[in-house]
């Protein structure tokens, strides 16, 4: 008899955990609070290459959130590097449709994200920002954490 109940229990815990779905990117982009804990870029901006080493603990802290109506919040987190700025800032954000490109306006400036990894716990991106002086660009790969 035991035999017949621990093999029903198997059975009805693949049968539920297959059921299981994956998370969509959205889900997984809403669902969390993001704060960056790494950014590079190249070619060096300032002769900086490790823009997270050389920014300052008012903007490590910073705290990024998506809601699922399309508004992007950047929360300045407990320091502002201006006390006078504000706590928050909006904007608006869209995936594409293949849910791969994270399109950010915010102040009148668009960014497109490539998403190079999601997960529950870590974001990957990388954007690539016209340097109008030079006429050249720079690759920011960003990695944030889910708080």
């Amino acid at each position: 008899m035991l035999k017949w109940l621990l093999l029903a229990l198997f059975t009805a815990l693949l049968f539920f955990g297959a059921c299981q779905t994956e998370k969509t990117n959205t889900e997984m982009l809403t669902g969390n609070t993001w704060r960056i804990i790494a950014w590079t870029v190249s070619p060096p901006i300032m002769g900086i290459t490790d823009w997270y080493a050389n920014s300052e603990p008012c903007e490590t802290d910073n705290l990024y959130s998506f809601a699922t109506n399309g508004t992007a919040t950047v929360d300045e987190g407990p320091t502002k590097c201006n006390a006078s700025d504000p706590q928050t800032n909006t904007g608006n954000w869209a995936f594409n449709t293949a849910e791969t490109q994270l399109t950010i306006i915010s102040e009148g400036v668009t960014q497109v994200w490539e998403i190079e990894e999601l997960t529950s716990s870590l974001m990957k991106i990388r954007y690539t920002l016209e340097d109008n002086a030079t006429g050249g660009s720079h690759l920011n790969n960003i990695t944030f954490k889910a708080q």
